[in-house]
């Protein structure tokens, strides 16, 4: 295949996704990162094993990259993640066709699970359209079966940091959800937590006293010290009168 052809099936290519990508508000800046991972990737490569035309290669590896992502994203998109859904009956889909595909209504394997078919059949149709139009149609196959696998894998990626994101948040809010219950708890048993000060001085036998306790203690002694005085001015009178 000539050089004018490759131009001209590339032209093609960029052709059909640039229209794709303007319907996605978020797919521009994830294309933008993918076409720079790849730029960067293959300089680190170039460096590493003292290539020629490094700039060259860099910019090659950005553009194939974008056009790469924009090629799957607009197949699973738009073809065969709606075909999936309009024909196939697994939980997964009949969830999507009846829209209610929400982090709440999701479990782990569900979650684990989602749009892996759909990205390795879109990756297995984006590797062997992009090997049979810049290369030939002999690498179709074996271009289908490696970007299959690796959009599967990615996928799976995906959904496995999902989770852990998902986990992470859950973790993060079981404190808040808890502390009513104890709080509560902690009212009705009528014990309150403590200082650290206090529960050591209980342990070698001092107990603190409560302002109840405390104001109880001090109406006894004021008692006792009215009756010591009652005592006293009854003994000065008896002295007086004897």
């Amino acid at each position: 295949m000539t050089s004018r052809s490759v131009l001209q099936n590339t032209f093609l290519i960029c052709k059909f996704v640039l229209s794709s990508i303007q319907q996605h508000s978020g797919l521009s800046y994830f294309l933008f990162s993918l076409a720079a991972a790849s730029a960067f990737g293959t300089g680190i490569h170039g460096i590493l094993t003292a290539q020629s035309n490094i700039s060259l290669r860099v910019f090659s590896a950005g553009i194939n990259g974008g056009i790469s992502g924009a090629t799957f994203f607009s197949i699973r998109d738009f073809a065969v993640s709606p075909l999936l859904v309009a024909t196939l009956h697994f939980a997964q889909y009949e969830r999507r066709r009846q829209e209610s595909d929400t982090v709440e209504n999701l479990k782990w394997a569900e979650i684990r699970t989602d749009r892996l078919l759909d990205s390795a059949v879109s990756g297995s149709l984006t590797g062997g359209i992009l090997r049979g139009m810049t290369r030939n149609l002999r690498g179709v196959s074996s271009g289908a079966i490696s970007a299959g696998l690796i959009c599967t894998l990615l996928q799976y990626m995906y959904n496995e940091s999902r989770i852990i994101r998902l986990e992470y948040l859950v973790h993060q809010r079981e404190p808040y959800a808890t502390s009513s219950p104890r709080n509560i708890a902690s009212n009705e048993t009528g014990n309150p937590s403590r200082p650290w000060t206090e529960r050591l001085l209980q342990t070698i036998g001092i107990k603190a006293v409560s302002d109840e306790e405390h104001l109880i203690m001090l109406k006894e002694q004021r008692n006792a010290h009215l009756k010591r005085i009652a005592e006293i001015e009854e003994d000065v009178k008896r002295e007086k009168g004897g």
